[in-house]
């Protein structure tokens, strides 16, 4: 995601046009999450990201009174204005998946 915030201003006052650019995320860490709680405040987003491991049966007994225990793996925390054009990136990519899985099933019926 590309994004051109605008002018910025300088210290003499003059505006300076900048676009921001994703750098090398080579060294990022790969997180797995099948699961999601979202929080929020008048001030910030939480998405909090957690994993099940399935079949819970085989893992430590977590099944046995009925609940299966979920596994926070990481915490985001987004302003409000960010958070709203996330959530427009993640829905036209929802909609692009959408659209090539339909493609694909039309190809192979």
């Amino acid at each position: 995601m590309t994004h051109d915030p605008g002018a910025a201003p300088t210290e003499a006052g003059r505006a300076v046009a900048l676009t921001l650019r994703w750098g090398d995320g080579a060294e990022l860490q790969t997180v797995y999450a099948n699961e999601l709680a979202v929080l929020h405040t008048a001030n910030e987003f939480y998405l909090v990201f957690g994993e099940v491991i399935l079949p819970p049966m085989l893992v430590d007994d977590q099944a046995a009174d009925g609940q299966v225990v979920i596994k926070p793996v990481v915490r985001v925390a987004v302003g409000p204005r960010q958070m709203l054009r996330f959530a427009e990136v993640i829905q036209q990519n929802v909609e692009r998946f959408k659209a090539h899985e339909q493609e694909e099933e039309e190809e192979n019926a």
